[in-house]
């Protein structure tokens, strides 16, 4: 079984200066880094933020801003090297992207705990045979829900990037800060890959209790979401609500088919998605969680549905014949598909980014499509 994302020695990374214009990176009480491979500090974020409003003063309106916030799976050497992949692309087409890693432990967390809790005891279970792989999975399930610590530190982790007190935010204030300044208005695009959604979570909720007076410097236009793994409740009381109230002009959610997800075996000795044992392992506690970004609990939300009818956005499954759907932007009709065949695949499928970079700018081509 591959273990998403992958390990990779400190040693052998080299951060280009560059990146420092396009990175936000926080520790696990959401103050700025001041480790690992990449730091942020006053003084960058304020560089970056000079930088924005650079890149923006050259171009004519709209100005475009992306937040992107990574999965809980991704280790810091993985997201940074996504970040090195893809900022070049996403400037072409007129979009200036800002990282946001938050650096969490949950791979190395949940790949420790399993090896010592179940890995060694049903090793030799561990064959091509579908019974016995139902039942290592169920045993994986009940082990997780012994051990929520590793998760729960991760969601307070990613709560803490748009914290009041998080670096994501001040960030955030530094930047309306600046536009107002230069008499400048940007859009913000979130997009958000499966625990990500968490992180995004706040920062929809700071924007729903008033705080931050962003307006119009500020103005949030679409947020997508990968696989997410909050649940549905976290879903309406943020997302659904932010829309309702105008905080955001259009959602789409991106997920695997339920056939993908249990056979995506990206969690050690667990032939499913790691979605599937948030739902009825790690959230398990008191019974099976719906998890928002399952295609089993997405397809039976009203409020997705109403979103959806009401054109103010669109779900995109990526299943084994990836049909494309069609969304109605006003000027054009946008064709979006997804070819991502794992949990971990969203942010690397260049259909699943081009069809992003689409709804960012409202028209179905990109100037530099990703690859």
């Amino acid at each position: 079984m591959r273990w998403l994302g992958g390990r990779r020695s400190k040693n052998q990374i080299h951060v280009p200066e560059d990146l420092a214009n396009f990175i936000v990176n926080t520790e696990a009480d959401g103050q700025l880094s001041k480790t690992g491979i990449f730091q942020s500090s006053e003084g960058q974020l304020k560089r970056m933020v000079q930088n924005i409003v650079a890149f923006f003063r050259q171009r004519p309106a709209p100005h475009r801003l992306m937040f992107y916030c990574h999965g809980g799976l991704v280790p810091e050497t993985v997201a940074w090297e996504g970040i090195r992949e893809r900022y070049r692309t996403f400037l072409a087409n007129g979009i200036y992207p800002v990282f946001f890693i938050w650096e969490s432990s949950l791979q190395q967390a949940l790949e420790d705990h399993l090896q010592r809790s179940v890995a060694e005891n049903f090793r030799q279970m561990a064959v091509m045979d579908k019974v016995v792989d139902t039942i290592v999975d169920e045993l994986i399930e009940e082990a997780a829900k012994l051990f929520p610590g590793p998760w729960e530190a991760m969601k307070r982790r990613g709560m803490q990037v748009f914290a009041s007190h998080g670096g994501g935010w001040h960030f955030v204030l530094l930047l309306s800060k600046a536009l107002k300044k230069a008499g400048l208005h940007a859009e913000i695009h979130l997009v958000g890959h499966s625990a990500g959604s968490i992180v995004l979570y706040t920062f929809l909720k700071q924007l729903l209790e008033g705080k931050g007076d962003f307006y119009p410097y500020l103005k949030g236009i679409t947020c997508t979401l990968y696989a997410p793994a909050c649940t549905v409740q976290q879903f309406e009381d943020a997302y659904v609500r932010a829309v309702d109230h105008y905080l955001l002009k259009r959602f789409f959610l991106y997920t695997l088919s339920d056939k993908l997800e249990r056979s995506d075996a990206s969690v050690p000795y667990y032939s499913k998605s790691i979605l599937y044992l948030v739902s009825r392992g790690l959230e398990a506690q008191s019974g099976e969680k719906p998890i928002f970004g399952m295609e089993i609990y997405a397809k039976n939300s009203p409020a997705l549905k109403r979103i959806m009818d009401s054109g103010k956005g669109a779900w995109v499954v990526a299943d084994e014949e990836s049909r494309p759907v069609c969304f109605d932007a006003g000027r054009e009709v946008l064709e979006l598909i997804s070819l991502a065949k794992q949990h971990g695949g969203f942010s690397y499928d260049p259909a699943t980014l081009n069809s992003t970079g689409k709804t960012i700018i409202s028209r179905n081509w990109l100037p530099e499509p990703f690859q």
